[in-house]
């Protein structure tokens, strides 16, 4: 074999070295697409589900109940929270449209206004009870596949990509006789360290021919500790996609965070100045922004999630016992 040979062998090497490790081309894009045109959720549903710890004080508990809206271009959400010998306790409230969100932090009387929504698809409240928001960002068009694999051994299709909104690099299971989106595992930059493992099962059709999962599984892995709890679907019914509910008012002890004019407000409205350095902008720890490193928008978020659940445990244990 001549060196003109051995030469041409060795790029050809390399180059089919270097095309396994970029994105796929214009038809992977489009087969993503229809694995997800294929998932048959409703335009708009109403949730009703409970968050259940499943590790540590909070095994077995419901550390957080949600009454949720989900639209194909908006979200809105409720969130309380049990305490012993009180009750439901409300959290937070978040309205998300394409032209604002807006979370009201129930328990400090903050309001925060930003676009977070718009500029990535989905809330945080989203991502603890439904699947809805994977679809509803992935649409976008903005996601690198990586690849495709069809499993006839289980009738499954997955699919690797990186998406800057919602994970760094994940693979996303699809059922292929029902369409169903039945896992998501997402992971850090490198694609070796598992960040989360989300499982949604017990698909159920609702009146008409779409489905959502009534149970969702989720472990997140940070520092070697595990973090697992479960989402299940208490009620659940279809609604007018063309009719989300309004905005609840604003109570008048309320101050707003207004991320998009950069200013705190009074509840009326009325500017009492810049935002202080520092203030933290609740919202966006659902997010990072495309190109940085470390956990994944998922992981930052459940784990922010669940230590909220278990200081709220703690604090209606301690007020329980009279401390």
């Amino acid at each position: 074999m001549n060196a003109n040979c051995v030469l041409a062998i060795a790029c050809c090497l390399l180059a089919t070295t270097a095309s396994s490790a970029q994105p796929g081309g214009a038809g992977d894009q489009e087969r993503l697409q229809r694995l997800l045109d294929r998932v048959p959720l409703p335009e708009a549903y109403y949730i009703e589900s409970d968050l259940i710890g499943m590790s540590g004080p909070t095994d077995g508990q419901v550390t957080s109940r949600f009454k949720t809206w989900i639209g194909s271009n908006w979200s809105v959400s409720f969130q309380s929270m049990p305490q012993p010998g009180i009750g439901d306790v409300p959290k937070s409230y978040i309205y998300a449209s394409p032209a604002e969100t807006w979370r009201y932090h129930l328990d400090r009387q903050v309001a925060e206004r930003n676009e977070v929504f718009a500029q990535r698809s989905f809330t945080p409240a989203e991502g603890l009870i439904s699947v809805s928001y994977i679809v509803r960002a992935l649409r976008r068009g903005e996601a690198k596949v990586f690849d495709i694999t069809d499993h006839a051994e289980d009738g499954t299709v997955t699919v690797t990509l990186s998406q800057p909104a919602l994970y760094p690099r994940a693979t996303l299971t699809f059922e292929t006789a029902t369409g169903f989106l039945t896992q998501v595992q997402a992971y850090d930059q490198s694609g070796k360290n598992l960040q989360t493992d989300d499982h949604f099962g017990d698909w159920r059709f609702l009146s008409d021919e779409s489905a959502i999962p009534f149970i969702l599984f989720s472990e997140s892995i940070h520092r070697g500790e595990h973090f697992q709890w479960r989402s299940v679907v208490t009620k659940a019914e279809l609604i007018d996609n063309d009719r989300p509910p309004a905005r609840i008012p604003i109570a008048s002890n309320f101050t707003i965070i207004d991320h998009v004019e950069g200013v705190t407000k009074r509840a009326d409205g009325s500017v009492i100045g810049p935002i202080e350095q520092g203030t933290p902008n609740s919202t966006v720890t659902a997010g990072r922004a495309p190109g940085t490193t470390g956990l994944s928008s998922r992981t930052v978020m459940l784990i922010g999630i669940g230590f909220i659940l278990l200081a709220g445990v703690i604090l209606g244990v301690r007020r329980w016992k009279g401390v």
